[in-house]
Parts: structure tokens; sequence; C-alpha cells
């Protein structure tokens, strides 16, 4: 485990230095990643269908905006059974999404009739399906479950932490299509940049494409902002003074981190029954190294053998010898950074970070919408059925892509 405080000492030595091919390949080579698309257009792609079923028997919540029946529209939507969560004969405590009727917001934009799919009908129909929630999260408290998060742009469903022997009346609920377990992923960091050669995008022959107006999200364990890679001042002392649960004046956002969110805190951990309730904060500063480690393959400014941030022009003559980190593949794109790891352990919170992602001010407009999603679960060290909520919020932000890129 690496500590706060000797994250300020680590990460001085990578990422590694890029050669050539072409550069949108190249940033999504590094893990599963998402280019985002204008919804309501559709790419041809359809992946296997997610549930959707009549609307919820809450006569006080009429939806706003008049809901087509999926089942009978063509729309390719089927209902499906319910994803099995065994039940061992000791009790103990689970964290379950509670998948709930009506289409999510990125459903409607991409399926949903011509008519429903401006701007003013999505944020009214985001509107309605938290109404929704808000009607049926009583109803799970009634049976001892503490809802965690709700999603409603990529999947419509509320994520709660409860004990194992109430899942059966969990699903007996009006309005619940089915419960399904949460995923954990671990962190992987698979891909290499030092084998995907970017400098050859960077010359005017090729376009002279830097990363110039691209935003990239790093769903991850955060950003050190601080770092020199990004513009920061490399001080360790700096690093060990901040106070990871706040942000400091003039600290963040910064030029290149531009934004972000921490979803977690630090001390959490999926997989520690102590510490597997996130606690949010508003400051993603990294404190294990790989998101920080990540980000720098994607889009680092690059480090001098000084310590200092380059500043120079980029081009396929740069001359690495000059680095101690070489700059990443975009070194001129803005940075987010979404953080869903503690210091150690593993996440339940992917779905919220791709949420984030798609719709970072939660409007229910996808306009604001960043450009690149790079994540890095270890998918053979992760667990949870294709269907659940975070298979269907990463394939919903695939259908909404215009280009979509596997990992290595």
């Amino acid at each position: 485990m690496i500590t706060k405080r000797q994250l300020g000492k680590r990460f001085r030595t990578s990422p590694s230095p890029v050669s050539r091919r072409a550069l949108h390949v190249a940033l999504l080579g590094l893990a599963p990643s998402v280019l985002w698309a204008v919804p309501g257009c559709s790419d041809g792609h359809h992946g296997p269908p997610d549930p959707t079923v009549p609307a919820v028997e809450t006569p006080s919540l009429t939806p706003s905006i008049a809901l087509p029946d999926f089942r009978k529209t063509g729309a390719g939507l089927t209902a499906k059974q319910p994803v099995k969560v065994d039940q061992p004969s000791q009790d103990k405590m689970v964290h379950v999404y509670i998948v709930l009727e009506q289409p999510s917001v990125a459903r409607l934009a991409r399926t949903g009739p011509p008519g429903l799919r401006s701007a003013a009908d999505l944020k009214r129909h985001a509107e309605t399906l938290s109404a929704l929630q808000s009607a049926v999260i009583p109803k799970l408290q009634s049976v001892g479950a503490k809802p965690i998060r709700t999603f409603r742009v990529l999947a419509n469903a509320v994520r709660v932490r409860v004990l194992e022997s109430r899942l059966d009346d969990l699903r007996a609920l009006p309005g619940v299509v089915r419960v399904d377990p949460v995923t954990r992923v671990r962190r992987s960091n698979v891909g290499s940049v030092p084998f995907l050669g970017v400098p050859s995008v960077w010359e005017p022959a090729a376009g002279n494409f830097h990363g110039e107006g691209v935003s990239i999200g790093i769903i991850d364990t955060g950003i050190d902002y601080l770092h020199a890679d990004f513009g920061g001042a490399g001080d360790p002392a700096a690093f060990a003074a901040n106070d990871p649960t706040v942000i400091e004046e003039g600290t963040f956002p910064t030029a290149k981190v531009v934004g972000g969110y921490d979803f977690v805190g630090d001390a959490y951990d999926a997989e520690n029954a102590d510490h597997d309730v996130p606690e949010p904060d508003d400051d993603p500063i990294d404190c294990y190294g790989h998101g920080t480690h990540v980000a720098g393959s994607a889009a680092g400014t690059g480090v001098l053998l000084d310590g200092s941030t380059y500043a120079g022009s980029y081009s396929a003559t740069l001359d690495m010898k000059q680095f101690r980190i070489g700059p990443g593949m975009a070194p001129k794109a803005d940075l987010y950074s979404l953080k869903v790891f503690g210091c150690e352990g593993s996440t339940n919170e992917l779905p919220a970070a791709l949420e984030w992602a798609a719709d970072p001010n939660g409007d229910g407009n996808f306009d604001d919408r960043l450009d690149v999603v790079n994540m890095s679960p270890d998918p053979e060290r992760s667990d949870g059925p294709r269907g659940q909520p975070l298979d269907l919020a990463v394939r919903m932000a695939r259908r909404l892509a215009t280009n979509k890129v596997g990992g290595a």
C-alpha cells in the first residue's frame, strides 16, 4: 500500500515516453474507454437489451412525458429473468442495485419516439425518474435497506446496503424490476504507453493534434493535480500538507486538471465491511498513485530532468532524453479526476463516475459530456453478471459513442 505521504515522494519516474500511432487509438488503448456522442442519434449498434416494464404504481406521481411501452415499439427491449444473488446460510450486509421500472434518460434518448428526445424532454424525464425514485426509497428503507446512490442517466436504479436475508423483501416491492449484485473491481494498468507511438500525429502533416479541446475523464484512484506532470509544483511537502477532504483555496481545479469529484473518500474499500459505504467529497486528489500514472500516460505535459514542468512544443523530433517523465499521448487535453477508489481495496462506484461523465451537471442534457472516458478495472478480478447496472451503464455509454475502442 502506498500512503498519502509516500505518494508525495512517488511517481517521479513514470509514465514513459511515447512514440507513434494514431492518437485516438493510443489514448483508448490504455484500458476500456468511451467516446461520447450526441444523444438521440443511433449508431446502428444494439447490445443485449435492458428490462423495462409498465409504469410504477404511484398514483400521486404521474410521469411528465408520455413514456412508450418499449415492449411494443420494436425497440428491442424484453424482460429478463432476475439475476439471482446467492444467499449463504450466514446473514451479512451486501450491496445491491434495485433496478426500477421506466427507461433511463439515455435509453429514452436513444430508443424513445423522435418527439420525446429533445433536451427539454430528457430533462423532464430525468426529473420524473428522480421523483419516482424518491417515492421508492422509503419502501426500501422500510425493509432495512440503506440507500447509497441513485442512477438515472445510464440506468434507472438505486444502490443500497442491506442484510442479505432481506433481498426477497426488496424484490417484492412495487416498482422493483429486479435486484442485482454490485460488481467490485480492482485496479489494473495493463496497457503500456511506450508501445503506443504517438508523436507522428503531433506533426502538421498528421493534423498537428495534441489533444487541444478534448476532455478526458480518468475513472480511477484520483489524480495528484499538484504533480509537475500536470503543471503543479511537484513538491512532496505540499502534497503531504493537502487535506484530501476539502479543496484548499487556489489548489483545485487547475489549468490542466479542470474538474472532477471524489465519489468515495480515502478510507473507502468495497471489500471491507467497516469502510464499504462511500463518503464523497469535492477533492479528487489521488492517495494511491494509479490514477495519476494513467492520467500522465493519457495527457501529462511531461517533467524535465530538473523536476520542472515541460512548457515547450510537441513534435516527432522531440528529444525524449530531456525528460524525467515523458509527455502523455494528448499533452494539451483537459483532464477530469473521477475518483472511485480509496487508498486501498476495490470499488463499487464505476456506474456513478460513468453517469457523471455522461452528464456532469446532472440536468439530463448530454451536451456537457466528456469526450473520452478511461477506466482501468481488471475484468479477470471483477465479479458481477452481464446485465446488471454496471454492465448496462458501460453498454449504454458505448451505444451513445461515435467510436468505441477497447483497451489492452
